[in-house]
């Protein structure tokens, strides 16, 4: 059965199907430098800028369809930098995407490690 997820995905019509396992990965790894890069910009009302916001939506869809594949656990693919001793506010909801995106590949596949990459 399939239970729909409360990450904020993006808007944007993205056809991941269409890309292979590589270049989700690269696509994925560019979200994250994204990320990182916009972590400390805060527009004039301290919330997140719409870079990140576009930036962290794509890194979740792009997640989640590498989970939905099998090939490369989460815990083994490119993410944001997080700073455990002061986290940011982006950083805090980058982590807590992690630990859902992490819960996602383990309703799918339970403890199965990832197929070769």
């Amino acid at each position: 059965m399939h239970l729909e997820h409360t990450l904020p995905t993006s808007q944007d019509e993205l056809d991941l199907h269409r890309f292979s396992d590589n270049q989700l990965y690269e696509l994925l790894t560019l979200s994250s430098v994204r990320m990182d890069l916009q972590v400390y910009e805060i527009d004039k009302h301290g919330a997140l800028t719409e870079t990140f916001k576009q930036a962290r939506a794509k890194f979740n869809s792009i997640a989640l369809e590498m989970n939905f594949r099998g090939k490369l656990m989460p815990s083994f693919r490119a993410s944001m930098m997080v700073d455990p001793d002061m986290p940011s506010k982006a950083e805090q909801l980058h982590a807590k995407d992690l630990e859902a995106i992490e819960l996602h590949w383990m309703q799918i596949h339970g403890n199965k490690a990832s197929r070769d990459y």
